[in-house]
């Protein structure tokens, strides 16, 4: 299976993966790139564990929530001030 590449931009990049790694073809350089984003790619947290971590960080920082806390008296009383 061929991929052939017309930008310019894209084959600087290519050439210069290539030297920094030391190998002969450009295709072992884009392969190397290619693993290396997906490799990254894996790593990175999905968004409910994002969430999740953001979640666990307010619930040490501020405790439970209490269910007796009244928002509007609270707000009430912020802003008659």
């Amino acid at each position: 299976m061929a991929l052939y590449v017309k930008d310019q931009e894209v084959d600087r990049l290519v050439r210069d993966v290539q030297a920094a790694y030391g190998v002969k073809t450009k295709t072992e350089a884009v392969r190397i790139a290619l693993q290396r984003a997906l490799d990254q790619a894996g790593a990175k947290p999905t968004l409910r564990e994002q969430l999740e971590a953001v979640r666990r960080r307010i619930r040490e920082d501020y405790g439970p929530d209490d269910p007796n806390f009244d928002d509007k008296a609270y707000f009430d009383e912020m802003w008659s001030r």
